[in-house]
C-alpha cells in the first residue's frame, strides 16, 4: 500500500510541477502581448535560445532577472501608461506566482521521486536512475508546457475540429440518404 500511495503521490508532484508551469507560461504570454506595443522595431526583446531557454523556467527568480535586465525602456515606456501597465502588472504577478508553485511542485517531485526510486529493488542504482527520471520528466514536463502554448497545437486543433466537423457533416449525409 506504501507504494502505491508514493507512486500516487509522485504522479501527483509532477503534475504538479508541469501545469502551474504552463499557467505561468499562458500568463507571461499574456502580459508580453501588452508588453510587445512598447518594443522598439530595432529592439527584438528579451529572447534566449536552446537549452538555457528551457532551463530558465525552472528557476523563476533567473527568469525575472533576465526580463528586468533586457527590458528596462520597455518597462518604463510601458509605465506611462495606466491601463496597459494595470494589465501588465496582473498579467506578470500571475506568472511569476503561478512559476513559484511550479517550483514548489518540482522541489516536491524530487522528494517523492526519490522516495519511489529508494522501493524499487535497483539497489546501487537507485542514484542513477533517480537523475535519469528527474531529467527525463522536467525535460518532458517543460517541453510540453511549450507545444500546448505552440502555434503548432493551435494548427493542429483547428485541423482536427475541422476534421471532426467534416466528417460529422458528411455522416449526416449518408443517414439523410438511407
Amino acid at each position: 500500500m506504501k507504494i502505491f500511495v508514493t507512486f500516487c503521490a509522485f504522479v501527483a508532484d509532477w503534475l504538479l510541477f508541469i501545469f502551474p508551469l504552463l499557467q505561468g507560461k499562458m500568463e507571461l504570454m499574456d502580459s508580453n502581448s501588452v508588453f510587445k506595443k512598447y518594443q522598439s522595431s530595432h529592439h527584438q526583446g528579451f529572447s534566449l535560445k536552446g537549452l538555457f531557454k528551457n532551463i530558465i523556467w525552472v528557476i523563476p527568480p533567473l527568469r525575472i532577472y533576465y526580463l528586468k535586465k533586457y527590458a528596462g525602456k520597455e518597462l518604463f515606456d510601458l509605465s506611462l501608461n495606466k491601463e496597459d501597465f494595470a494589465k501588465f502588472y496582473g498579467f506578470y504577478n500571475k506568472s511569476i506566482a503561478w512559476y513559484y508553485v511550479s517550483y514548489a511542485g518540482f522541489l516536491d517531485a524530487l522528494y517523492t521521486t526519490y522516495e519511489m526510486t529508494e522501493y524499487l529493488p535497483i539497489g546501487e542504482w537507485s542514484l542513477i536512475i533517480f537523475i535519469v527520471i528527474v531529467v527525463i520528466l522536467t525535460y518532458g514536463g517543460i517541453s510540453y508546457t511549450n507545444y500546448m502554448v505552440s502555434s503548432n497545437r493551435k494548427i493542429n486543433l483547428v485541423k482536427k475540429i475541422a476534421k471532426n466537423h467534416k466528417n460529422k457533416i458528411h455522416q449526416e449525409q449518408t443517414y439523410e440518404k438511407k
